[in-house]
């Protein structure tokens, strides 16, 4: 749901001018909320997952500088570079909304970028929260958004009806008010937090569903499909799980990683870009507190 999410929105650039800031395509943060599009909702607590840049440098050659009209030259052996380019964190807790017991979505995104000529180079921050609020059938009432950025300011609402949302977007220009009309019903849209998985069993292989992009205004199509069985150690423990491929408009690709569990371990945008969790869940840890180291197989 990854970025505004595979969920909420994609990692859209904009060509933007901005007084002080150069013409690039800035990345807007993905949103989380992949968990609970393959599992459905449940409680979670605050959870932190990193978001790193990682790429395999090729050994090359290297002028030493020395000019006296021969050739001086080192090698640079093969290497990675990784990168910490910020973090998503989210949780999943009891509320109360329109006199109504809801469950709430939330999740934070933030991505830090350099831009400007790399003998002048500088960064920016990007950070977007999304949050759903969910019924305990399954039915969105309503989301918000909110995301601060080189782009400028931006606040939305909306409220899930019977068959429209009624949304409200807040720039620096002003308030807008509109009321969208799903091509694939509400139940399209409520079906981004229909059950795929359940105790590491596959409840549904494949679905389709709608988004509702308040980054853009748009309702997008998505389709997520189990795509096969990880079996991996991280952080000196053993995890096993299910794999769900996650496809939106544009270029937008997601793989995450689910633990049999129900853990969110790592989500994959690219070879080279991924959310992974930095602290062990409470299903990895004894009664003590310890890890629980186990076997892989």
């Amino acid at each position: 749901m990854l970025a505004t999410l595979a969920l909420a929105g994609a990692m859209l650039g904009s060509q933007t001018v901005i007084q002080g800031f150069p013409k690039v395509a800035y990345e807007i943060p993905i949103a989380g909320g992949q968990r609970e599009m393959a599992l459905g909702i449940r409680d979670q607590s605050e959870t932190l997952l990193n978001y790193f840049y990682e790429k395999e440098v090729n050994a090359q050659y290297i002028p030493n500088g020395i000019n006296d009209g021969q050739p001086h030259e080192t090698i640079q052996p093969q290497n990675w570079v990784e990168k910490n380019l910020g973090y998503m964190r989210w949780s999943v807790r009891p509320d109360d909304i329109f006199n109504q017991k809801a469950n709430l979505l939330t999740t934070e995104s933030l991505v830090r970028q350099r831009v400007g000529p790399k003998d002048h180079q500088y960064q920016i921050t990007s950070m977007a929260k999304t949050q759903w609020w969910i019924s305990d059938k399954g039915k969105i009432l309503r989301q918000y958004y909110q995301l601060q950025s080189p782009m400028g300011d931006l606040r939305c609402n909306a409220t899930y009806g019977t068959d429209s949302v009624e949304v409200s977007r807040e720039t620096p220009q002003g308030t807008k008010f509109l009321t969208m009309f799903p091509s694939g019903g509400m139940e399209a849209l409520d079906a981004q937090f229909t059950p795929m998985l359940a105790g590491g069993k596959v409840l549904l292989p494949e679905k389709k569903f709608q988004v509702l992009n308040l980054q853009t205004g748009s309702v997008d199509d998505y389709e997520a499909k189990i795509s096969g069985k990880f079996n991996c150690q991280y952080m000196n423990v053993w995890f096993k799980g299910q794999c769900v491929d996650i496809t939106g408009p544009g270029k937008l690709t997601e793989k995450a990683y689910l633990s049999d569990e129900g853990d969110l371990v790592k989500v994959e945008f690219s070879e080279e870009k991924y959310w992974v969790i930095q602290s062990l869940p409470s299903s990895k840890l004894d009664k003590n507190g310890l890890p629980i180291r186990g076997s892989g197989g």
